[in-house]
């Protein structure tokens, strides 16, 4: 029986979602997500499987030797929980950091946006919670980062039609102006060196604020401090467009003079795709093992797309934008 499994606590972690009642898998103690019956003969192994591919469990992170060693400091925005591990993992991943911070802005969401609805129901205060339990899981527990939300309301709730309404950038000035204050202070008070920003890739209006917002506190500590980097990724699934991830580069580069930064993510591919099955309440139409492929093609069109040669086949990539200068 699933409550009498033997997951190996040093290899496996479970996900806060799930609990079992006898060979039954149940989803925030309200969803039957698995009712094994009597058919579900599997042995120990394959049973063990089986909850990985489910994102039951996924693997207990193991930290690798970072590719490069750099004595920096980070802070993260991202718009919404699961932007960084969706976006920017790569890049964090790729460096043993002295000190790594996301800060994410918006948390307050519809409860109509809940993927889940048609199978039970929950409030939009639970919604909320569900999030910000996934989010603290996934970079303190997981990542052992520092995590810090504003949990202010998204788009819709600050009563734009929909996430994408074709509202002007700096349409929210007070907002964006708040934002980079709150940035400012959090990287004069801590001393980051590396802020890591969305690039507002098919301009989500609350990806767009927190673009602003980051570009307006760099304009704000470039007064003072120049040894600072600011870096924009790629966000997904928008990025996969890549007419909308060129016409923002376009837009973009009329403001700064970008420097690409290309990192190699082979050796953090299962990590990455283990830490995105953490964020389930954002989606129940994907198992593990399919969210692998996704992510994986993701990377491979990027290394395509930056005509990586003979000596580079099989390398995955993840794509960012350093500012060099203001224009």
């Amino acid at each position: 029986m699933l409550d009498q499994l033997s997951v190996d606590s040093k290899k496996y972690i479970i996900l806060p979602h799930f609990s079992f009642k006898g060979d039954d898998i149940i989803f925030l103690d309200k969803y039957k997500y698995f009712v094994a019956g009597d058919n579900f003969k599997l042995s120990n192994t394959e049973k063990i499987n089986f909850l990985l591919n489910e994102g039951v469990i996924i693997r207990k992170r193991i930290k690798q030797v970072a590719n490069k060693k750099c004595k920096d400091k980070i802070l993260i925005i991202e718009p919404h929980p699961d932007d960084f591990v969706l976006s920017a993992s790569g890049f964090v991943l790729d460096k043993e950091w002295r000190d790594v911070k996301v800060m994410n802005i918006f948390s307050k969401t519809l409860v109509a946006n809940f993927p889940w609805s048609d199978k039970f129901f929950i409030n939009e205060s639970e919604f909320e919670k569900i999030r910000m339990k996934e989010s603290s899981f996934a970079i303190e527990q997981y990542f052992e980062f520092k995590f810090e939300s504003l949990r202010l309301p998204l788009a819709q709730k600050r009563g734009y039609e929909n996430n994408f309404h074709a509202r002007k950038t700096k349409s929210e000035p007070c907002l964006v102006e708040m934002l980079s204050k709150k940035i400012v202070n959090e990287m004069e008070k801590n001393n980051y060196d590396v802020l890591l920003c969305p690039l507002g890739v098919k301009k989500h209006v609350d990806h767009i604020v927190a673009f602003e917002a980051c570009t307006l506190a760099y304009e704000k500590i470039k007064k003072q401090k120049n040894n600072f980097q600011v870096v924009f990724y790629e966000e997904y699934p928008y990025a996969r467009n890549k007419r909308l991830l060129l016409e923002r580069l376009e837009y973009v580069r009329s403001f700064f003079k970008l420097k690409k930064i290309i990192v190699k993510v082979n050796d953090y591919l299962q990590l990455i795709n283990d830490s995105i099955m953490i964020y389930r309440s954002q989606f129940d139409n994907i198992n593990s093992k399919q969210m692998l492929e996704v992510i994986k093609r993701d990377f491979e069109i990027v290394a395509i797309e930056e005509g990586n040669s003979e000596n580079d086949k099989g390398n995955l990539f993840q794509r960012y934008y350093e500012i060099e200068k203001i224009l």
